[in-house]
């Protein structure tokens, strides 16, 4: 996602963003109802942490928890997107190189000036 979005910008992101999310929703639909089949046979072996009652899941309830997943990781995702393209942007800018070769610039004289001194 980062090399994409310093490379080709944020909107080159958009569908490796999506086919990120769509594999996780796969994954969550398949762990919950999985989950639930192993809580419905062995519902006695105290095998798996209860966080929520995986018998009773609906298909409503599994649509919220897919649409709330979808909108929290692919805002997440962009957000990340949005910010190595803006800092790709920044990079490529006269000023930006500027005060890059300088940040570098001091970290190679400090590296210098540790390794000068500790003989």
């Amino acid at each position: 996602m980062l090399a994409r979005a310093l490379v080709s910008g944020a909107s080159a992101c958009c569908f490796l963003a999506l086919g990120m999310v769509l594999s996780d929703l796969v994954y969550l639909v398949l762990a919950c109802y999985g989950l639930a089949a192993l809580a419905e046979h062995w519902s006695e072996a105290a095998v798996l942490p209860i966080f929520t009652e995986l018998t009773v899941l609906s298909r409503s309830d599994m649509t919220l928890v897919s649409f709330l997943t979808l909108l929290g990781l692919m805002h997440g995702l962009m957000i990340v997107a949005f910010g190595a393209s803006s800092a790709r942007r920044y990079m490529t800018s006269s000023s930006g190189r500027k005060t890059l070769n300088r940040i570098f610039g001091s970290v190679m004289i400090g590296a210098g000036v540790y390794l000068a001194s500790s003989g």
